[in-house]
């Protein structure tokens, strides 16, 4: 149900309906403010060189971002694609 290891980061969603957090686990995940339960997970690229640092939404909360040290990947909040 939650990350398997670290999380580093965590931000509330412009709306604060979700929470997004990352952790070394390499995923970012959403989760549902009201029942605490879990709206998707989503996977970090292969290509991310380090585990995910840090978490933040777009303004409107359409897109989240996720970084590790040298990488930046960033997912459609609604599709849960990564683009």
């Amino acid at each position: 149900m939650g990350h398997s290891n670290w999380v580093r980061s965590a931000k509330i969603s412009p709306d604060q309906r979700m929470v997004a957090s990352v952790s070394d686990d390499q995923t970012l995940r959403l989760w549902d403010i009201r029942s605490q339960q879990p709206v998707c997970v989503l996977t970090s690229d292969a290509g991310v060189s380090s585990g995910l640092q840090k978490v933040q939404f777009s303004m409107d909360g359409t897109f989240v971002a996720a970084c590790g040290f040298q990488d930046v990947q960033i997912w459609d909040v609604r599709s849960s694609q990564l683009l």
